[in-house]
């Protein structure tokens, strides 16, 4: 089990590089060509959509045995709004 929450945490930390990255990068190329904005922008919220999956959906399953899986998931995706 701290093998599949350690392998879900990588994933995580990956894609908030990866949005980091393009917002970086965005930051960068803004005002300067429409179509490379986009593809970062279109980047950025991709990678922040995949972090917010993972922190909503499959992390709070890990508690399962306390019974309080709703009420994890439900502080999560609050803090993410």
């Amino acid at each position: 089990m701290l093998i599949a929450v350690n392998r879900k945490a990588v994933m995580m930390w990956r894609y908030f590089l990866l949005g980091a990255i393009s917002a970086i990068l965005l930051l960068q190329f803004s005002g300067k060509n429409a179509m490379v904005c986009i593809f970062w922008m279109a980047l950025l919220k991709v990678c922040m959509h995949g972090v917010n999956l993972i922190l909503v959906c499959m992390v709070p399953v890990y508690f399962k045995e306390n019974w309080n899986v709703y009420q994890r998931s439900g502080i999560l995706n609050f803090k993410m709004l």
